[in-house]
């Protein structure tokens, strides 16, 4: 290129970074489930990001996950989150199931982006990087609690006709602590209720 005044210049295509970073979060209350949250910290929007979710054996993401932008593919593990805005944060949530109740690890990483970051690589497998996260979750047993509310007139603890059902609010209370743990309708006009809990 020449400039004004006879001095010339080479321009040099520089791609543009940003910085990604992600963390990985698990819950096992209201039913076992892992958040992965992906960061863009810098003043750059960037598309064709790839993360994937690594689980071990015996431990399995649902089909269909809650995603803020983009599409997640439980088989393969690779959440392709869309256009990342500039200083924005992007989530998936996924359920997960074990078949055995046991302590599993679940991993998330960067492995695809089509800018630089200045502090890690995609799909180095490092995980002292930014780009990496991995979290724990103890996945316990299941169980359910079930029963039916009515107006026992006659007090035999049996639902006998012409007794009528109820529909109240039904809570589950932890019998330790005495706190709440959920609340259920029941689920239909004979007062029949269903809690899915953990042991």
């Amino acid at each position: 290129m020449i400039r004004p005044g006879g001095n010339s210049s080479t321009d040099f295509g520089v791609r543009q970074g940003v910085d990604l970073s992600l963390s990985v979060n698990t819950a096992v209350f209201f039913g076992p489930k892992v958040t992965v949250s992906l960061t863009n910290s810098s003043n750059t929007s960037v598309s064709g990001v790839g993360v994937t979710l690594t689980t071990p054996t015996g431990l399995t993401l649902a089909e269909q996950a809650s995603v803020t932008d983009g599409s997640f593919d439980a088989s393969s593990g690779v959440w392709t989150p869309g256009l990342l805005e500039s200083e924005s944060i992007s989530t998936l949530v996924a359920d997960v199931s074990a078949a055995t109740p046991a302590v599993y690890t679940i991993s998330a990483e960067v492995t695809a982006s089509p800018a630089s970051d200045p502090d890690s690589t995609p799909d180095n497998g490092l995980t002292s990087e930014d780009d990496y996260g991995s979290d724990d979750i103890d996945v316990p047993a299941t169980g359910r609690v079930n029963g039916r509310v009515w107006d026992d007139a006659d007090g035999d603890g049996l639902f006998d006709s012409p007794e009528t059902p109820l529909n109240p609010m039904v809570r589950l209370y932890d019998d330790a602590t005495n706190v709440l743990l959920l609340n259920s309708l029941p689920s239909s006009l004979d007062g029949s209720y269903s809690f899915d809990v953990l042991d």
